[in-house]
């Protein structure tokens, strides 16, 4: 939905992205236009490209921390929670909205019903999930402090705390109890709580008993005036007269005894309704509950909020282990699915690069592509990291001059350019034992890491080649 809402609006005629910087010849950076830059970086969080090393430490992260497999609770199930509790708590607040506005028109009733609807519809919705999702988190430090116990430790403790940027093979040493540990308690004494499950229990069990004595009383209230109509309706008009008690009786008897049993079977179909409102109400608890247990995560960076967010409990744009890697469990499904996305971003800005060439008084080659821009942010990032890392390097001081034989030769483009890609492709490849998914690997990478890679693939290949030779030699010999 959010990238649907940013391509319509670089695609919007007049105002959007591309309508607006199809006219921008500025220069960017490495050889790219500054509109060429704009355009990918707007889609540049929808469409990242998660290194192979990068992925599998997400996944090793979200299976010690118990994460691996489970999913957030989507948009239409949250909907149909709160449309559900809504629905049950219909009932509830008519009797509320009743004596709330006692006094009130019509109008004013029914706009204070519906307004108590969506209060109790919401709370109930966010307790019972907070509620679940506590109840899931609590549960599994629990197991892992009877793990301890199963293995004579009673100290219970983590050696560290695992963040998502930390090596997720640090802790391998350790036993599974203390790798999900690491990466799920918030101190070192973090027992967790079922504090949100008592708060909901005392909530829905207080509705419950509330809900149904106002039921019951209300039912009461019913049949009294029902009764009282039906005696002021069906009255013997010779009640008043002097006629003797023996003609009046048996009639008055009749009359008695079929109010009795009317308000008898009013009172058995009232209490059956409302025993069943009551159930209903316990059971859709219950099912928000599951939902929050079902849909939830423990680890502390597997799914949150992201930084500058929205806050509100479902329109937030999320971060963590799980979003970076869109659910899928292994590299060769999320490159997959990334690649529609990325096909459309290539269509825009081939359509961005269209334009601009008709606008430009020269003729522009302009053949960059996402995948060459995902590329420079990560070769910038990378020489952005190694220059923090390295503190005595400085990028503004003039280096001294030195003798002509000790001048080093220029890097070479591989060296400078694609330096940090290009080691990481090919310990990617090295790491990849079937030759067809290395194959695979190799097309799916930018254009330029493939050109850089075709020498280097060529030699590995003619060494492995020279090396299955010699060894028919020493089998011969």
């Amino acid at each position: 939905m959010a990238f649907g809402w940013t391509d319509f609006n670089v695609r919007m005629p007049v105002f959007g992205l591309i309508a607006r910087n199809s006219k921008n010849f500025n220069p960017g950076r490495e050889g790219w236009m500054n509109a060429e830059e704009k355009l990918c970086n707007t889609y540049k969080k929808y469409v990242s490209q998660l290194p192979r090393d990068k992925f599998l430490q997400r996944i090793e992260y979200m299976k010690h921390a118990g994460d691996l497999g489970r999913t957030p609770m989507g948009m239409g199930m949250k909907i149909f929670l709160f449309l559900l509790v809504a629905a049950e708590s219909m009932g509830f607040s008519y009797l509320l909205g009743t004596w709330a506005a006692s006094d009130g028109s019509a109008n004013l009733y029914t706009q204070l019903m519906y307004g108590i609807v969506f209060v109790l519809a919401s709370i109930l919705a966010m307790v019972t999930h907070a509620s679940g999702a506590q109840f899931y988190r609590t549960g599994l430090i629990r197991s892992c402090y009877a793990r301890y116990k199963e293995g004579g430790d009673t100290n219970f403790h983590s050696t560290r705390v695992i963040s998502l940027s930390d090596d997720q093979y640090a802790d391998k040493q350790e036993p599974p109890e203390t790798r999900c540990m690491n990466r799920i308690i918030n101190t070192p004494h973090d027992m967790g709580s079922y504090g949100w499950s008592w708060v909901a229990g005392i909530f829905v069990v207080t509705i419950f008993v509330l809900s149904g004595v106002m039921r019951f009383s209300h039912m009461e209230a019913e049949m009294t005036r029902e009764s009282q109509a039906i005696e002021a309706t069906t009255s013997n008009p010779f009640a008043k007269s002097n006629m003797p008690t023996e003609l009046v009786a048996p009639q008055q008897a009749a009359d008695k005894k079929a109010n009795s049993e009317a308000r008898s079977n009013t009172a058995i179909e009232g209490g059956a309704a409302i025993i069943i409102l009551g159930i209903i109400f316990v059971v859709t608890q219950i099912v928000g509950f599951g939902a929050g247990h079902k849909h939830c995560f423990a680890g502390k960076e597997t799914y949150k909020t992201a930084a500058g967010s929205n806050s509100f409990w479902w329109w937030s744009d999320k971060d963590g282990a799980y979003a970076d890697t869109w659910g899928y469990s292994t590299h060769d499904a999320y490159w997959e699915a990334m690649q529609p996305f990325k096909d459309i971003v290539n269509s825009r800005l081939k359509e961005l690069q269209q334009l601009l060439n008709q606008n430009s008084p020269k003729n522009l080659n302009l053949t960059k592509t996402f995948d060459d821009y995902i590329s420079l942010q990560t070769r910038i990032s990378v020489d952005s990291k190694n220059t923090h890392n390295n503190p005595n390097t400085s990028t503004t001081s003039t280096p001294a001059p030195v003798p002509t034989a000790a001048v080093t030769p220029e890097p070479t483009a591989e060296a400078s350019v694609l330096r940090s890609p290009l080691v990481q492709a090919k310990m990617d490849i090295d790491a990849i034992a079937d030759k067809a998914e290395q194959q695979t690997f190799f097309a799916k990478l930018p254009a330029d890491i493939r050109e850089a890679l075709k020498p280097w693939l060529k030699e590995r290949k003619e060494k492995a080649t020279a090396a299955v030779s010699q060894a028919e030699l020493d089998d011969l010999f």
